[in-house]
């Protein structure tokens, strides 16, 4: 086994890191940044024909997309762990990775732009406003779930709370 994930820890590439961690598997960091000339080159892009970070080589599988990657992890390498045994947990934790890159995510996305990365005259508080207020449903929807279980996929810490906990460890930056 050999593995390769390309990224930096301040980026997607982060919860692939976690995922990695978690499966306590053997890899090779490669700590490539998002404007990295590197992988702009072709020996890069044939990993990754879209130029971006994180990307993930398994042998011969070839990655990209931090949240595909991470359910790949998990389905090769995590089975009754990261990846439950039972279709039901499988579909959750497909269930909740989607949620979070298209329940979650954008909202905080949003809110990361307009607090750190635009410029203070030009932020616009009626669009973080906005995205605060919807992830405001979001995270109602998320605690309603973990009232009545300590996981999102039933019983046991899966990929898929992992993928919704990367989203939200941004939160501290936006507040």
């Amino acid at each position: 086994m050999s593995i390769t994930l390309y990224g930096y820890t301040a980026s997607r590439a982060a919860r692939n890191l976690w995922a990695l961690e978690e499966l306590k598997l053997p890899y090779v960091h490669e700590k490539v940044k998002t404007r990295d000339p590197s992988i702009r080159t072709p020996e890069y892009l044939a990993i990754n024909p879209a130029g971006f970070i994180p990307s993930l080589k398994d042998g011969d599988a070839i990655m990209f997309e931090s949240l595909g990657i991470n359910l790949y992890l998990a389905q090769k390498y995590g089975k009754g762990g990261l990846w439950p045994s039972d279709k039901a947990g499988q579909a959750k934790c497909m269930q909740w990775t989607m949620w979070s890159a298209t329940g979650l995510e954008p909202y905080v996305i949003t809110m990361l732009v307009q607090k750190i990365f635009t410029p203070e005259e030009k932020r616009s508080q009626a669009v973080y406003d906005k995205a605060e207020a919807n992830l405001h449903g979001e995270l109602a929807l998320l605690e309603s779930v973990l009232g009545k279980s300590p996981y999102l996929c039933g019983a046991a810490f899966t990929v898929g709370d992992l993928n919704v906990a990367c989203v939200l460890s941004s939160l501290p930056r936006v507040n």
